[in-house]
């Protein structure tokens, strides 16, 4: 905003990264919505790697699905540490995007023991 005076550039340079280190041309990408807590996920997978981006539109707290295995992940907007558990998650209102690899097994995550440190990529 250049009436309020926020530099946002550091966030956009990187969103900027994710986007050019994360997101892959052959990725199928599913949105929705929670109307409720004013929530947005946004999935996006392929044949390596599973992705999902969480967004509160409204800074609300919200907990949301996830097929990723349980464990720590860092989450690429923050670095910040978010635990999946039981297949859930937990939006406290700032953006998450987060990332694994998919296992062999025709692509499909195995539920797993949570590791000792976090996972990225």
């Amino acid at each position: 905003d250049r009436t309020g005076g926020m530099d946002f550039s550091e966030d956009y340079a990187r969103l900027g990264q994710i986007k050019r280190e994360w997101l892959d041309p052959d990725d199928r990408c599913y949105a929705s919505w929670d109307n409720s807590k004013s929530i947005a996920v946004i999935r996006r997978s392929n044949a390596k790697r599973e992705k999902i981006g969480v967004f509160a539109l409204t800074s609300r707290y919200g907990v949301v699905q996830s097929d990723f295995p349980d464990g720590l992940y860092i989450n690429a907007v923050d670095g910040k540490t978010v635990r999946v558990k039981n297949g859930k998650l937990t939006c406290e209102g700032s953006p998450i995007i987060l990332s694994t690899d998919h296992p062999a097994n025709a692509g499909q995550p195995e539920k797993s023991a949570e590791p000792e440190t976090a996972k990225h990529r």
